[in-house]
């Protein structure tokens, strides 16, 4: 092939940007420039063109197989082989191209190297999303597994003699919270808030020692293994008493409803938590009884109150949701603030083995934050 006087607009087309802002039209990307030049016979010049344009390397790339290919015929025509030989010992021209083109990508830059890959990965990445998609729209979801019975599963082995939601319920409603309402009982938030030496403690003080059973409730409530409440995602579903206590009413339809739910109707992100939000209440309760025990020198009684505070936070861990887990945390960090006031305003309220006992109740207490990544 002869390529002689390439046109302007040719030499504009394979001219280096570099080259032409210095108005250097060389045309040196021209790889056919290159054999052309070369003046070889026309089956060489054939041989090579085609070698390098299945070859789709970059334009520069093309230049140098262009010029290796013609010294390669060069040579052989030098040593006294005729075209048709040196045709013939080249080999297969598409299989050429393949070998040669892998092996000048394989010695481009690690930048551009990176580049590729990322494409790739990229690629595939768009790949498995429509895929996906469209195995989202085509498909309908199957819903076979029932996660709440799974997370009810421990509430509904624990016998009702043995559970600790009922005296936690009984003994709020004794002392006249009514769990659904947002109304406070007289004396019960100065209690749940007041500290000694404030100007609520009196109000708070006088409201502990009228309700020392329900306290003492709470405390048993929280010295029993199970919380033993049932979750459920309708108040329908909810225990009659527990309904009651919260103010609810629910039809007998309704209640029949909750009852004759599928598995696609009971969401578990719908699942109520009402006794995760009322647990918040007996720690702060427990806490300014123990303060109270504490000035009146009852060391065992604020000892018991600090282990009811951290019976009530193993209580709120029941369910593996993260919210129940942050309230736990929340109300251990209520019992230690109790026991640095207490150990600080009252050094000698308690004995040696209490404080050993309530070190090793402390160390046992710690949460498992990876249950609250379960639900």
């Amino acid at each position: 092939m002869t390529v002689a006087g390439p046109s302007i607009w040719r030499r504009l087309r394979y001219t280096r940007l570099r080259d032409a802002l210095r108005g250097r039209f060389d045309a040196s990307l021209d790889w056919r420039l290159v054999i052309a030049e070369a003046d070889l016979p026309a089956e060489i010049s054939g041989v090579i063109e085609q070698v390098v344009r299945r070859t789709r390397l970059w334009h520069r790339e093309k230049v140098d197989v262009a010029a290796e290919l013609v010294a390669h015929f060069q040579d052989g025509l030098e040593a006294g082989c005729s075209p048709d030989e040196l045709v013939k010992t080249f080999g297969d021209p598409r299989q050429t191209a393949q070998l040669i083109r892998r092996a000048k990508k394989r010695g481009r830059s690690l930048v551009w190297q990176l580049w590729r890959c990322g494409c790739w990965a990229l690629g595939a990445m768009v790949i498995a999303y429509v895929a996906a998609s469209l195995w989202m729209f085509m498909d309908r979801p199957s819903v076979t597994t029932d996660y709440l019975a799974i997370i009810n599963k421990r509430a509904l082995s624990v016998p009702e003699s043995e559970k600790a939601w009922p005296l936690y319920r009984d003994a709020l409603l004794a002392m006249g919270r009514q769990l659904g309402q947002s109304e406070w009982p007289p004396g019960f938030l100065a209690a749940s808030t007041a500290k000694p030496g404030q100007a609520d403690w009196p109000a708070a003080d006088k409201f502990l020692r009228d309700h020392a059973d329900a306290i003492a409730r709470l405390r048993e409530a929280a010295s029993r293994r199970d919380l033993g409440l049932v979750a459920a995602t309708s108040y329908a579903a909810l225990p009659e008493r527990d309904r009651q206590a919260l103010g609810i009413s629910a039809t007998q339809q309704e209640i029949e409803a909750a009852k004759n739910q599928t598995l696609t109707d009971r969401w578990l992100i719908s699942t109520l938590l009402y006794d995760v939000q009322l647990l918040r209440e007996p720690p702060s309760l427990l806490a300014a009884d123990a303060r109270r025990a504490a000035q009146a020198g009852d060391g065992e009684t604020a000892l018991a109150d600090v282990f009811a505070m951290l019976g009530v936070a193993h209580h709120c861990q029941e369910k593996p949701f993260l919210v129940s887990l942050l309230v736990a945390s929340a109300v251990q960090q209520q019992a230690y603030e109790v026991t640095r006031d207490i150990i600080a305003n009252h050094r000698k309220l308690w004995t040696d083995e209490q404080l050993r006992e309530l070190a090793h109740r402390i160390a046992a207490a710690k949460i498992d934050w990876r249950r609250g990544f379960e639900a």
